[in-house]
């Protein structure tokens, strides 16, 4: 389902931008940090990506005014953290990079007529497994241009996005691996109520992290509560048909601990049932 593999689209994917000698004074002599935002112009994923890939905004902010480090991030991607390694280059670091211990991604920015050309190509891992969960990028381009809003807002966004992005890839080892549904149930409230603000509940992100809670709650046999956590987001979504096939798995496995309920009355579930025949 769409929540547990979430598109990589930038390492797991993610813009790797270039500055050029020029861009680089430039940046160095204002006592501002920069950020810029635009969209995506070509997406090439890996082969092993059976997703096909969405344009989408992208924002680049950079934290330091000499433009050292910085964050990339936007809709249906992962937060990347930059490191300049050259005047028009950056290691571009996603969670999954992080949290798999890979090689950083690479990430050019190249002067453009209204601000930037980025060109970003993921690292992509030779482990199957990692693979088939995310969708790294061969090439992804995008053009950006000057943001003149509040820098601070941007930084923070990117490094909470960045940490939400980790907690979801501990929730989903724990959910997935480690069969510890208490604990990933744990996660996923935690992060939940992040992605519903920052994206809204018709997000890839918020989707994910519902995921998350909604499967930790069915392995706990908590179906009242997955199926109340679900209603908000079929109605945001009506014709999203994974969200409709989870509520129809939820509602048949409900019906069946309701009919056991009923089959043995002395059963500690819901005392007000009363037993079949």
């Amino acid at each position: 389902m769409d929540v547990i593999q979430k598109i990589k689209f930038v390492p797991l994917i993610q813009l790797i931008i270039v500055l050029s000698m020029t861009l680089f004074c430039c940046f160095s002599a204002n006592a501002d940090s920069q950020a810029y935002k635009g969209m995506t112009l070509l997406i090439t994923p890996d082969k092993s990506c059976s997703i096909k890939p969405i344009n989408h905004e992208m924002t680049l902010v950079f934290d330091t005014e000499n433009s050292l480090s910085g964050w990339l991030y936007g809709e249906g991607v992962s937060a990347g953290e930059l490191k300049r390694v050259s005047p028009t280059r950056f290691e571009v670091t996603y969670p999954i990079t992080r949290y798999n211990n890979l090689p950083p991604s690479a990430l050019e920015l190249l002067p453009s007529k209204d601000g930037y050309h980025a060109v970003i190509q993921d690292y992509v891992p030779e482990d199957k497994e990692i693979r088939e969960s995310l969708c790294f990028f061969e090439k992804l381009e995008a053009d950006l241009k000057l943001f003149n809003g509040s820098k601070s807002d941007l930084i923070n966004v990117g490094k909470e996005l960045f940490a939400a992005e980790l907690i979801m890839l501990e929730g989903s080892t724990l959910l997935l691996t480690k069969k510890e549904y208490k604990a990933s149930l744990e996660l996923g409230h935690k992060v939940l109520p992040f992605y519903e603000r920052t994206y809204g509940r018709t997000s890839l992100e918020a989707r994910n992290a519902l995921s998350l809670v909604v499967l930790s709650l069915m392995h706990l046999e908590r179906f009242d509560e997955a199926l109340e956590a679900i209603v908000p987001y079929r109605k945001a979504s009506p014709d999203h048909a994974t969200l409709k096939l989870i509520e129809e798995m939820i509602i048949k496995d409900k019906k069946e601990q309701d009919d056991l309920f009923r089959y043995n009355p002395d059963s500690k579930g819901d005392a007000e049932l009363e037993p079949l025949g």
